[in-house]
């Protein structure tokens, strides 16, 4: 576990207050207007899943900055005379940069390249993943019905970012807690701790978010934008033990090392709907299962995600097809009944 001066802290929430429903005579209520304008949701990308709570989710001086710009790109210099001539307000170059810098923070805006000079705007995809990982109590409390909704949304434009043609989309791949740790060991730069993004937009377990790793620092990346906590490389070890503990994946990338379910994770829900294992996301490896050596006791079958063990009568069948190679089964198995060998080609 990390210690506790180092524990993830998740910034409150920035947001302006959520407009209450005002009652009215006859106990019936009147719906709060929206400010965002069409405009606004169109250079926003705002889908249709959105627009009743698009003002939960960004605040009137955003608003005002994506409706005021008119070019692609620009600086705090060029923002500043269109957001006073658009709002009517006295602006200062200062109150311009405040603006902009919590935008940027909060994924509204982002820069257009390492020289961070010239900002563009962002969309709602990247706001609504931002908007989850930093407020995840804000986006909790939507109804739940609009988080369904909404995560279908994000993964269907996740899925539609993939490469279509490609049989091998990303550099995934699947590994087990000492491979995992052996990838660790390999980095040189720093490492920081990200709330995951997927198991909080879905909210379909109650497994631990606090556990994805990440060797990303450029621009646009949570960890430059301020919502990832710096660790060391023991106390990611440390990160990688607990997630294993409870019984997530692990999966690897140039990126970073994520911990993932598979009801959640939409690396793996995208592998479901592309019919990619062993393909994509990569599993290299496979379990060996020694059926003369299982004491029967079912724990493999507990902790795959994927059915790869199941147990019947006090029978464990194995099922190599839908295996991934993941280890979760090996590491557990009290009567060594389990190997983790490389998958042959």
């Amino acid at each position: 576990m990390l210690k506790s001066g180092n524990t993830l802290m998740w910034l409150k929430s920035t947001m302006m207050p959520l407009k209450k429903k005002s009652k009215s005579k006859g106990n019936t209520c009147k719906v709060a207007i929206p400010m965002a304008s069409t405009q606004f949701n169109e250079r926003f990308q705002v889908p249709k899943v959105a627009l009743t709570i698009i003002d939960q989710i960004v605040n009137s001086q955003e608003i005002l900055l994506i409706e005021s710009l008119e070019q692609e790109s620009f600086t705090a210099a060029e923002a500043y005379p269109v957001l006073q001539a658009r709002s009517g307000e006295l602006w200062t170059i200062n109150r311009v940069n405040a603006l902009l810098h919590s935008a940027y923070k909060r994924g509204v805006i982002q820069w257009v390249d390492e020289n961070q000079t010239n900002y563009k705007i962002g969309s709602f995809y990247t706001r609504l993943d931002i908007f989850a990982i930093s407020e995840p109590d804000s986006y909790r409390a939507l109804p739940r019905q609009t988080q369904v909704a909404l995560d279908k949304w994000y993964f269907e434009s996740y899925l539609n970012r993939l490469a279509p043609g490609a049989a091998v989309p990303t550099a995934d791949r699947v590994v087990t807690l000492s491979q995992a740790k052996d990838y660790l060991d390999s980095i040189t730069g720093q490492i920081w701790l990200n709330r995951c993004d997927c198991r909080t937009l879905a909210g379909n377990c109650d497994l631990p978010a606090d556990v994805c790793i990440s060797f990303r620092s450029g621009v646009n990346t949570f960890s430059h934008r301020g919502w990832s906590t710096p660790v060391t490389k023991e106390q990611a070890q440390e990160v990688l033990e607990r997630a294993d503990q409870t019984g997530l994946i692990h999966t690897v990338n140039p990126g970073g090392i994520c911990n993932c379910c598979d009801d959640c994770c939409y690396l793996f829900r995208a592998q479901r709907v592309r019919q990619s294992n062993p393909t994509w996301p990569a599993a290299l490896f496979i379990a060996v299962f020694n059926p003369d050596s299982c004491a029967g006791c079912g724990l493999c079958a507990t902790r795959c995600h994927f059915g790869a063990f199941e147990q019947n009568d006090g029978v464990v069948q194995y099922y190599p097809n839908r295996c991934r190679g993941c280890g979760l089964c090996s590491e557990t198995c009290p009567a060594n009944a389990i190997r983790i060998v490389e998958r042959r080609k």
